[in-house]
Protein backbone atom coordinates (compact mmCIF):
# COMPACT_ATOMS: atom_id res chain seq x y z
CA UNK A 1 0.00 0.00 0.00
CA UNK A 2 1.61 2.98 -0.91
CA UNK A 3 0.69 5.88 1.80
CA UNK A 4 1.29 9.74 1.21
CA UNK A 5 1.16 11.72 4.62
CA UNK A 6 0.03 15.50 4.19
CA UNK A 7 3.08 18.00 4.87
CA UNK A 8 0.92 20.92 4.75
CA UNK A 9 -1.01 21.42 7.87
CA UNK A 10 -4.32 23.05 7.02
CA UNK A 11 -6.27 20.89 9.33
CA UNK A 12 -3.88 20.60 12.27
CA UNK A 13 -5.10 19.85 15.53
CA UNK A 14 -8.73 21.02 15.33
CA UNK A 15 -10.89 18.74 12.83
CA UNK A 16 -14.55 18.25 13.55
CA UNK A 17 -17.36 16.04 13.74
CA UNK A 18 -19.87 15.53 10.96
CA UNK A 19 -23.35 16.53 11.67
CA UNK A 20 -24.93 13.90 14.63
CA UNK A 21 -22.13 12.45 16.07
CA UNK A 22 -20.47 12.67 19.13
CA UNK A 23 -18.17 11.25 21.42
CA UNK A 24 -19.17 9.29 24.60
CA UNK A 25 -16.89 9.14 27.65
CA UNK A 26 -17.03 5.68 28.19
CA UNK A 27 -13.95 4.21 29.37
CA UNK A 28 -14.26 0.40 28.17
CA UNK A 29 -14.47 2.09 24.77
CA UNK A 30 -11.51 0.97 22.82
CA UNK A 31 -12.05 4.03 20.18
CA UNK A 32 -14.89 5.89 19.11
CA UNK A 33 -15.60 6.77 15.23
CA UNK A 34 -14.69 10.94 14.20
CA UNK A 35 -15.85 10.26 10.48
CA UNK A 36 -13.86 7.21 9.69
CA UNK A 37 -11.24 7.79 12.11
CA UNK A 38 -11.17 6.22 15.35
CA UNK A 39 -10.32 8.02 18.44
CA UNK A 40 -8.00 6.53 20.92
CA UNK A 41 -9.15 5.43 24.05
CA UNK A 42 -5.58 5.90 25.72
CA UNK A 43 -6.32 3.10 28.23
CA UNK A 44 -6.77 0.68 25.37
CA UNK A 45 -3.89 -1.38 24.65
CA UNK A 46 -5.04 -2.04 21.04
CA UNK A 47 -5.90 1.50 20.62
CA UNK A 48 -2.22 2.51 21.63
CA UNK A 49 -0.44 -0.40 19.50
CA UNK A 50 -2.30 0.81 16.83
CA UNK A 51 -1.34 4.08 16.49
CA UNK A 52 2.32 3.13 16.55
CA UNK A 53 1.77 1.97 12.64
CA UNK A 54 1.44 6.02 12.04
CA UNK A 55 4.42 7.80 10.49
CA UNK A 56 4.43 10.61 12.28
CA UNK A 57 3.94 8.91 15.85
CA UNK A 58 7.11 6.44 14.57
CA UNK A 59 9.11 9.60 13.78
CA UNK A 60 7.58 11.29 17.38
CA UNK A 61 8.87 8.25 18.85
CA UNK A 62 12.10 7.28 17.43
CA UNK A 63 11.33 4.04 16.70
CA UNK A 64 13.95 1.81 15.24
CA UNK A 65 12.87 -0.42 12.44
CA UNK A 66 13.27 -3.34 14.58
CA UNK A 67 10.36 -1.88 16.87
CA UNK A 68 8.13 -0.92 13.88
CA UNK A 69 8.71 -4.64 12.63
CA UNK A 70 7.66 -6.14 15.91
CA UNK A 71 4.79 -4.24 16.24
CA UNK A 72 3.26 -5.00 12.68
CA UNK A 73 3.77 -8.70 13.64
CA UNK A 74 2.03 -7.95 17.00
CA UNK A 75 -1.12 -6.78 15.61
CA UNK A 76 -0.55 -9.61 13.33
CA UNK A 77 -0.50 -12.31 15.83
CA UNK A 78 -3.34 -11.04 17.46
CA UNK A 79 -5.82 -10.79 14.73
CA UNK A 80 -4.41 -14.19 13.35
CA UNK A 81 -5.76 -15.77 17.00
CA UNK A 82 -9.31 -14.26 16.78
CA UNK A 83 -12.18 -16.72 17.89
CA UNK A 84 -13.67 -18.39 14.30
CA UNK A 85 -17.01 -16.36 15.38
CA UNK A 86 -15.48 -13.28 15.05
CA UNK A 87 -13.49 -14.29 11.95
CA UNK A 88 -16.53 -15.33 9.55
CA UNK A 89 -18.09 -12.13 10.79
CA UNK A 90 -15.76 -9.70 10.19
CA UNK A 91 -16.80 -6.08 10.91
CA UNK A 92 -17.86 -3.66 8.14
CA UNK A 93 -16.33 -0.47 9.95
CA UNK A 94 -15.58 -1.14 13.63
CA UNK A 95 -18.02 -3.67 15.37
CA UNK A 96 -17.25 -3.36 19.31
CA UNK A 97 -17.16 -7.60 19.72
CA UNK A 98 -14.42 -7.87 17.23
CA UNK A 99 -11.91 -4.74 18.89
CA UNK A 100 -12.54 -6.67 22.09
CA UNK A 101 -11.62 -9.48 21.02
CA UNK A 102 -8.80 -8.01 19.91
CA UNK A 103 -8.44 -6.02 22.94
CA UNK A 104 -8.24 -9.35 24.79
CA UNK A 105 -5.75 -11.02 23.38
CA UNK A 106 -3.32 -7.71 22.33
CA UNK A 107 -1.88 -8.14 26.43
CA UNK A 108 -0.05 -4.65 27.68
CA UNK A 109 2.85 -6.82 28.94
CA UNK A 110 3.70 -7.41 25.12
CA UNK A 111 3.20 -4.21 23.94
CA UNK A 112 5.64 -3.07 26.74
CA UNK A 113 7.95 -5.64 25.31
CA UNK A 114 8.13 -3.77 22.47
CA UNK A 115 8.52 -0.12 23.49
CA UNK A 116 10.33 1.45 26.31
CA UNK A 117 8.27 3.43 29.11
CA UNK A 118 9.22 6.52 28.27
CA UNK A 119 7.78 5.65 24.70
CA UNK A 120 4.95 3.94 25.74
CA UNK A 121 4.12 7.08 28.17
CA UNK A 122 4.81 9.66 25.33
CA UNK A 123 2.50 7.29 23.28
CA UNK A 124 -0.36 8.06 25.42
CA UNK A 125 0.13 11.46 25.30
CA UNK A 126 -0.19 11.79 21.60
CA UNK A 127 -3.31 9.66 21.66
CA UNK A 128 -4.63 12.99 23.63
CA UNK A 129 -3.18 15.28 21.24
CA UNK A 130 -4.82 12.77 17.85
CA UNK A 131 -8.09 12.78 19.87
CA UNK A 132 -7.86 16.74 19.61
CA UNK A 133 -6.86 16.26 15.98
CA UNK A 134 -9.51 13.85 14.76
CA UNK A 135 -12.66 15.97 16.90
CA UNK A 136 -11.30 19.38 17.52
CA UNK A 137 -10.76 20.81 21.02
CA UNK A 138 -13.79 21.59 21.95
CA UNK A 139 -15.65 18.67 21.75
CA UNK A 140 -12.18 16.82 23.07
CA UNK A 141 -12.95 18.99 25.96
CA UNK A 142 -16.03 18.75 26.81
CA UNK A 143 -17.59 15.10 25.08
CA UNK A 144 -14.14 13.26 24.71
CA UNK A 145 -11.22 11.14 26.95
CA UNK A 146 -9.06 14.52 27.32
CA UNK A 147 -11.84 16.42 29.36
CA UNK A 148 -12.47 13.07 31.25
CA UNK A 149 -9.34 12.23 32.32
CA UNK A 150 -9.07 15.91 33.25
CA UNK A 151 -11.98 16.36 35.12
CA UNK A 152 -14.08 18.29 33.32
CA UNK A 153 -17.57 18.34 35.31
CA UNK A 154 -21.05 18.76 33.93
CA UNK A 155 -20.95 22.52 35.51
CA UNK A 156 -18.21 23.57 33.77
CA UNK A 157 -18.77 22.54 30.39
CA UNK A 158 -21.14 25.66 29.01
CA UNK A 159 -18.62 27.95 30.34
CA UNK A 160 -15.55 25.64 28.60
CA UNK A 161 -16.85 25.47 25.47
CA UNK A 162 -18.10 28.86 24.57
CA UNK A 163 -13.87 29.27 25.52
CA UNK A 164 -12.82 26.16 23.78
CA UNK A 165 -14.56 27.54 20.24
CA UNK A 166 -13.76 30.84 20.19
CA UNK A 167 -9.79 30.01 20.91
CA UNK A 168 -10.02 27.09 18.43
CA UNK A 169 -11.67 29.66 15.34
CA UNK A 170 -8.63 32.06 15.92
CA UNK A 171 -6.22 29.42 15.46
CA UNK A 172 -7.62 27.77 12.72
CA UNK A 173 -7.58 31.77 11.04
CA UNK A 174 -3.66 31.61 12.23
CA UNK A 175 -3.25 28.22 10.76
CA UNK A 176 -5.15 29.27 7.48
CA UNK A 177 -3.18 32.51 6.82
CA UNK A 178 0.32 30.63 7.33
CA UNK A 179 -0.71 27.49 4.52
CA UNK A 180 -1.50 30.36 2.44
CA UNK A 181 1.95 32.06 2.77
CA UNK A 182 4.10 28.42 2.58
CA UNK A 183 1.65 28.03 -0.42
CA UNK A 184 2.70 31.81 -1.58
CA UNK A 185 6.58 30.52 -1.26
CA UNK A 186 6.32 27.63 -3.42
CA UNK A 187 4.38 29.68 -6.04
CA UNK A 188 7.50 31.94 -6.08
CA UNK A 189 9.20 29.14 -7.80
CA UNK A 190 6.44 28.89 -10.68
CA UNK A 191 5.52 30.86 -14.19
CA UNK A 192 3.29 33.77 -14.15
CA UNK A 193 0.95 31.57 -15.82
CA UNK A 194 1.32 28.70 -13.23
CA UNK A 195 0.66 31.39 -10.51
CA UNK A 196 -2.24 32.56 -11.95
CA UNK A 197 -4.13 28.49 -11.75
CA UNK A 198 -2.64 28.57 -8.29
CA UNK A 199 -4.63 31.44 -7.18
CA UNK A 200 -7.71 30.44 -9.32
CA UNK A 201 -7.97 26.87 -8.44
CA UNK A 202 -7.20 26.81 -4.67
CA UNK A 203 -9.26 30.56 -4.12
CA UNK A 204 -9.37 32.10 -0.88
CA UNK A 205 -7.52 29.45 1.37
CA UNK A 206 -9.39 28.56 4.57
CA UNK A 207 -9.33 26.64 7.85
CA UNK A 208 -11.55 22.72 6.50
CA UNK A 209 -12.55 21.30 9.84
CA UNK A 210 -11.65 17.56 8.16
CA UNK A 211 -13.06 14.23 8.61
CA UNK A 212 -13.63 11.00 6.58
CA UNK A 213 -16.99 9.39 6.55
CA UNK A 214 -17.27 5.89 6.19
CA UNK A 215 -16.43 5.07 2.66
CA UNK A 216 -15.48 8.50 1.75
CA UNK A 217 -12.89 9.38 -0.69
CA UNK A 218 -9.54 10.86 0.02
CA UNK A 219 -8.93 12.91 -2.73
CA UNK A 220 -11.66 14.51 -4.79
CA UNK A 221 -11.18 15.09 -8.65
CA UNK A 222 -11.78 19.02 -8.85
CA UNK A 223 -13.15 18.89 -12.81
CA UNK A 224 -15.53 15.66 -11.76
CA UNK A 225 -18.81 17.09 -10.34
CA UNK A 226 -19.54 14.05 -8.72
CA UNK A 227 -16.47 13.22 -6.76
CA UNK A 228 -16.69 17.14 -5.48
CA UNK A 229 -19.93 16.60 -4.36
CA UNK A 230 -19.03 14.22 -2.01
CA UNK A 231 -16.90 17.06 0.20
CA UNK A 232 -20.58 18.48 1.47
CA UNK A 233 -20.81 16.24 4.55
CA UNK A 234 -17.45 18.21 5.42
CA UNK A 235 -19.51 21.10 7.68
CA UNK A 236 -16.20 23.70 6.57
CA UNK A 237 -17.56 23.04 3.52
CA UNK A 238 -21.45 23.27 3.55
CA UNK A 239 -21.33 26.73 5.58
CA UNK A 240 -19.28 27.98 2.80
CA UNK A 241 -21.34 27.04 0.64
CA UNK A 242 -24.23 28.56 2.97
CA UNK A 243 -26.16 25.25 2.06
CA UNK A 244 -28.76 24.46 4.87
CA UNK A 245 -29.43 21.19 6.20
CA UNK A 246 -32.07 20.02 3.67
CA UNK A 247 -29.61 20.87 0.97
CA UNK A 248 -26.86 18.96 2.36
CA UNK A 249 -28.89 16.14 2.82
CA UNK A 250 -30.27 16.08 -0.44
CA UNK A 251 -27.01 16.26 -2.22
CA UNK A 252 -26.22 13.54 0.04
CA UNK A 253 -28.99 11.16 -1.30
CA UNK A 254 -28.42 11.82 -4.64
CA UNK A 255 -24.85 10.46 -4.40
CA UNK A 256 -26.11 7.69 -2.02
CA UNK A 257 -28.82 7.03 -4.52
CA UNK A 258 -26.28 7.18 -7.77
CA UNK A 259 -23.79 4.83 -5.75
CA UNK A 260 -27.15 1.83 -5.15
CA UNK A 261 -27.64 2.09 -8.88
CA UNK A 262 -23.90 1.76 -10.03
CA UNK A 263 -24.10 -0.95 -7.69
CA UNK A 264 -27.34 -2.74 -9.24
CA UNK A 265 -25.65 -2.43 -13.00
CA UNK A 266 -23.36 -5.64 -11.53
CA UNK A 267 -26.18 -7.80 -12.46
CA UNK A 268 -26.32 -6.66 -15.67
CA UNK A 269 -25.39 -9.39 -18.36
CA UNK A 270 -22.76 -7.14 -20.56
CA UNK A 271 -20.10 -4.80 -19.95
CA UNK A 272 -21.23 -2.64 -22.39
CA UNK A 273 -24.79 -2.58 -20.74
CA UNK A 274 -22.74 -1.83 -17.43
CA UNK A 275 -20.90 0.72 -18.87
CA UNK A 276 -24.44 2.75 -20.54
CA UNK A 277 -26.17 2.46 -16.86
CA UNK A 278 -23.30 3.59 -15.12
CA UNK A 279 -23.04 6.34 -17.29
CA UNK A 280 -26.84 7.02 -16.90
CA UNK A 281 -26.75 6.94 -13.34
CA UNK A 282 -24.26 9.77 -13.39
CA UNK A 283 -25.41 12.05 -15.51
CA UNK A 284 -28.79 12.03 -13.74
CA UNK A 285 -27.29 12.35 -10.24
CA UNK A 286 -25.04 15.65 -11.87
CA UNK A 287 -28.56 16.69 -13.14
CA UNK A 288 -29.59 16.86 -9.57
CA UNK A 289 -26.58 18.10 -8.18
CA UNK A 290 -26.91 20.95 -10.21
CA UNK A 291 -30.21 21.94 -9.14
CA UNK A 292 -29.46 21.97 -5.52
CA UNK A 293 -25.86 23.97 -6.32
CA UNK A 294 -25.59 26.98 -8.09
CA UNK A 295 -22.21 28.06 -10.46
CA UNK A 296 -21.11 30.05 -8.12
CA UNK A 297 -21.46 27.53 -5.39
CA UNK A 298 -19.86 24.53 -7.96
CA UNK A 299 -16.91 26.92 -8.12
CA UNK A 300 -16.26 27.36 -4.50
CA UNK A 301 -16.54 23.72 -4.22
CA UNK A 302 -13.72 23.33 -7.09
CA UNK A 303 -11.50 25.48 -5.03
CA UNK A 304 -12.05 23.56 -1.73
CA UNK A 305 -11.34 20.45 -4.15
CA UNK A 306 -7.43 21.33 -4.59
CA UNK A 307 -7.28 23.03 -0.82
CA UNK A 308 -8.51 19.20 0.40
CA UNK A 309 -6.00 17.66 -1.96
CA UNK A 310 -3.06 20.68 -0.63
CA UNK A 311 -4.07 19.32 2.99
CA UNK A 312 -3.80 15.85 2.55
CA UNK A 313 -1.19 14.96 -0.07
CA UNK A 314 0.79 18.30 1.41
CA UNK A 315 2.13 20.97 -0.57
CA UNK A 316 5.52 19.19 -2.23
CA UNK A 317 2.83 16.42 -3.23
CA UNK A 318 0.25 18.34 -4.75
CA UNK A 319 2.82 20.22 -6.58
CA UNK A 320 4.40 17.38 -8.23
CA UNK A 321 1.91 14.78 -8.15
CA UNK A 322 -1.58 15.87 -7.32
CA UNK A 323 -4.49 17.41 -9.77
CA UNK A 324 -3.26 21.18 -8.56
CA UNK A 325 0.54 20.22 -10.18
CA UNK A 326 -1.12 19.00 -13.64
CA UNK A 327 -3.54 21.81 -13.65
CA UNK A 328 -0.35 24.13 -13.46
CA UNK A 329 2.02 21.72 -16.17
CA UNK A 330 4.42 21.91 -13.74
CA UNK A 331 7.55 20.37 -15.20
CA UNK A 332 10.28 18.15 -14.25
CA UNK A 333 12.90 20.41 -13.37
CA UNK A 334 10.47 22.20 -11.29
CA UNK A 335 9.42 19.29 -9.24
CA UNK A 336 13.03 19.11 -8.64
CA UNK A 337 13.18 22.55 -6.90
CA UNK A 338 9.99 22.13 -5.26
CA UNK A 339 10.90 19.01 -3.80
CA UNK A 340 14.29 20.10 -2.92
CA UNK A 341 13.16 23.90 -1.47
CA UNK A 342 9.80 22.31 0.16
CA UNK A 343 11.93 20.43 3.27
CA UNK A 344 12.73 23.61 4.56
CA UNK A 345 9.46 25.27 3.98
CA UNK A 346 7.30 22.72 5.42
CA UNK A 347 9.83 22.38 8.13
CA UNK A 348 9.27 25.94 9.31
CA UNK A 349 5.12 25.42 8.44
CA UNK A 350 5.36 22.48 11.18
CA UNK A 351 7.15 24.75 13.88
CA UNK A 352 4.88 27.80 12.88
CA UNK A 353 1.67 25.60 13.65
CA UNK A 354 3.57 23.70 16.92
CA UNK A 355 3.83 27.74 18.26
CA UNK A 356 0.00 28.43 17.52
CA UNK A 357 -1.20 25.23 18.78
CA UNK A 358 0.61 25.56 22.18
CA UNK A 359 -0.21 29.34 22.19
CA UNK A 360 -4.02 28.10 21.81
CA UNK A 361 -3.60 24.86 24.30
CA UNK A 362 -2.35 27.48 26.72
CA UNK A 363 -5.21 29.90 26.65
CA UNK A 364 -7.72 26.92 27.14
CA UNK A 365 -5.22 26.24 30.84
CA UNK A 366 -5.90 30.02 31.96
CA UNK A 367 -9.82 28.88 31.80
CA UNK A 368 -9.39 26.00 33.75
CA UNK A 369 -8.52 24.95 37.38
CA UNK A 370 -5.23 24.66 38.69
CA UNK A 371 -5.65 21.23 39.10
CA UNK A 372 -7.32 20.69 35.50
CA UNK A 373 -4.44 22.93 34.11
CA UNK A 374 -1.43 20.38 35.69
CA UNK A 375 -3.86 17.14 34.41
CA UNK A 376 -4.01 18.84 31.06
CA UNK A 377 -0.13 19.46 31.10
CA UNK A 378 0.59 16.16 31.91
CA UNK A 379 -1.70 14.37 29.58
CA UNK A 380 -0.58 16.43 26.22
CA UNK A 381 3.10 16.95 27.45
CA UNK A 382 4.68 18.97 24.24
CA UNK A 383 3.06 19.48 21.35
CA UNK A 384 3.35 17.77 18.30
CA UNK A 385 1.68 18.16 14.77
CA UNK A 386 -0.01 15.11 13.92
CA UNK A 387 -0.07 13.96 10.25
CA UNK A 388 -2.80 11.16 8.94
CA UNK A 389 -1.61 8.62 6.90
CA UNK A 390 -3.51 8.46 3.53
CA UNK A 391 -3.68 5.32 1.36
CA UNK A 392 -3.51 7.55 -2.21
CA UNK A 393 -2.33 4.26 -4.23
CA UNK A 394 -5.65 4.49 -6.25
CA UNK A 395 -5.48 8.02 -7.56
CA UNK A 396 -2.48 7.37 -9.14
CA UNK A 397 -0.35 9.30 -6.31
CA UNK A 398 3.57 8.30 -5.55
CA UNK A 399 5.70 9.35 -3.16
Amino acid sequence: MNVVFRCCVVLALWGTFAAGQEVTSRTWVISERAGGRSIPNPNSTLAMASLLRNSSVQKELRLSDDQRMQINKLLRDSRGSLTVSVVENPPDTVDVGYLMELERLLKKERLEEVISTSQLDRLKQLAFQIEISRVGLPTALIDGFFGQHIGIGESDKGAIEIVAKSIAEKAERRIAKLNREALEKFVELLTPRQKQVVDKCVGKLIYIRDFVPKGGTVIVEPNDLLSLAQLLVIETVASQLRLDKAERESAMAVLARMKQDIRMSASVKTATERTEKIGLARQVAEEKIVEILDPRQIDRLREMGYQVELSRLGLVQSLCSGCLGRQCDITDEQKREIREKGVGIVSQLDRDVTGVLEKAIASIGDNLTTAQKNAAAKLIGSVFVFKEDWDTQSYGIRK
